[in-house]
């Protein structure tokens, strides 16, 4: 039961982390751009504009889509960078590199499992255009 209950606390964690993270990133999403017709009156206030969902959402992914793809990116290669030094560590002991390597799968899983939701994220954001 304290397994369980300390793995739901981590995961509220991580989703708690995960919104504040998509709530700051996506804020410039929301503003327009000035248009070039308005004038700018000097005084350095940033002009605010009305946009359609469909601008909203263009500029919440290509603000997003970097950060994400970055942060994918490092995951992996922090995956991988760990099994390395698993292996180096367990050199001598053939069970701990059979459970090295299979940390390996994991990872690749999980690379795929990225992959594959980009692509789908992908589908259904052309469908949608």
């Amino acid at each position: 039961m304290l397994q369980k209950l300390k793995m739901n606390s981590t995961f509220i964690r991580i989703l708690f982390i995960t919104t504040i993270f998509i709530m700051i990133f996506s804020v410039n999403a929301f503003a327009g751009d000035k248009d070039k017709n308005d004038k700018d009156t000097g005084s350095g206030s940033t002009v605010v504009t009305t946009q359609s969902a469909n601008q909203v959402a263009t500029k919440a992914i290509n603000s997003m889509k970097p950060i994400l793809l970055s942060f994918g990116g490092v995951c992996v290669f922090a995956g991988v960078a760990m099994i390395g030094f698993k292996l180096i560590f367990a050199h001598n002991n053939p069970d701990k590199r059979i459970s090295a390597m299979s940390g390996l799968l994991y990872i690749g899983i999980g690379a795929f499992m990225l992959g594959g939701c980009m692509m789908v994220a992908g589908f259904f954001w052309g469908l949608g255009q």
